[in-house]
């Protein structure tokens, strides 16, 4: 089940990512390692976002009160023009991921869809039973991609699901140069 939950990070805790993330993205630039950055994402594990994720935890807990999570980490991505993400499942033991929208000056919204379907694992099993068998699921994303929803957000808001059982995906996104998109995924394991 995917959920879109509103306010998942304050103004306050967004600023203060924002801030780590651009300090960042500027000395990447200062280093001329940014290889013309069109198509490419830049993302790092950063720090200011972990500080959140106490904060993040008691969200998990109020949305699935009947399940034990882990925080396990999370990972903060910045896309530009042309970047995407394929269709893909988190891997194994990310169980479930909080998507947060950290900031945006896109002229429109930026959807990242997720699949309606949710992926029999044991169909895609790899014959070692520890990966997915990426060439067999590859051959099949179109029944993924045929039954799906949108999901839109807005700084602050997250989107919260199940993403190592449902295929999700940006298609590639077209903006100016000097246009972004910055999210942060907040990733649990399950406790059973």
């Amino acid at each position: 089940m995917i959920k879109v939950i509103d306010n998942a990070l304050t103004k306050d805790q967004l600023s203060d990512i924002k801030e780590e993330v651009f300090t960042w993205l500027e000395y990447y630039r200062s280093q001329d390692m940014d290889n013309g950055i069109e198509g490419n994402t830049f993302g790092y594990p950063m720090i200011r976002p972990n500080k959140y994720a106490k904060y993040m935890d008691d969200i998990i807990k109020k949305e699935y009160p009947s399940k034990k999570y882990m925080f396990t980490h999370s990972f903060t991505r910045v896309y530009f023009n042309n970047s995407g993400l394929k269709i893909h499942l988190d891997r194994k033991h990310l169980d479930l991921t909080a998507s947060v929208n950290i900031t945006s000056n896109l002229d429109e919204d930026w959807p990242l869809y997720f699949s309606n379907i949710s992926i029999d694992w044991e169909r895609y099993m790899s014959k070692d039973e520890e990966a997915l068998d990426h060439d067999l699921f590859e051959s099949e994303f179109d029944i993924y991609l045929k039954d799906c929803t949108p999901y839109y957000t807005k700084p602050g808001q997250a989107i919260l699901g199940e993403a190592r059982l449902y295929p999700h995906w940006r298609y590639p996104l077209q903006c100016r140069k000097d246009q972004y998109y910055v999210q942060t995924f907040y990733h649990w394991m399950e406790i059973k």
